[in-house]
């Protein structure tokens, strides 16, 4: 579980965390190489994009997205692209996506 969160969580109730946990010093180096143009961006930015993507992850869509986030859907296409070009992976693209999905669970389990 998140730091801060009490609660029980099973072996193989969410996959990926029990990846990340199994093995923290690789996901975080992973994390690192794959965030490593970002992690140069203020912080305030670079949350941005992370609570963007996670808006999308959760709700799969652009729109539904933005009005979780209560901004535009250009908005979230904007930060979408930022996190794309300063990531070199996309949303849109599944194994991407999932590289994506990964950094921001090790990042949610463990901070950067």
């Amino acid at each position: 579980m998140p730091p801060g969160i009490e609660d029980a969580c099973h072996y193989g109730d969410r996959p990926v965390a029990t990846l990340i946990a199994s093995n923290p010093e690789t996901a975080d180096d992973l994390t690192r190489r794959i965030l490593v143009r970002l992690l140069d961006l203020p912080r305030e930015e670079r949350e941005a994009l992370f609570t963007t993507a996670r808006a999308w992850f959760a709700t799969g869509s652009t729109a539904a997205a933005a009005r979780a986030l209560f901004c535009y859907r250009n908005t979230v296409n904007y930060r979408l692209s930022k996190l794309q070009e300063l990531t070199g992976r996309s949303v849109r693209h599944p194994t991407e996506a999932a590289e994506l999905f990964f950094v921001l669970e090790t990042i949610n389990l463990q901070g950067l």
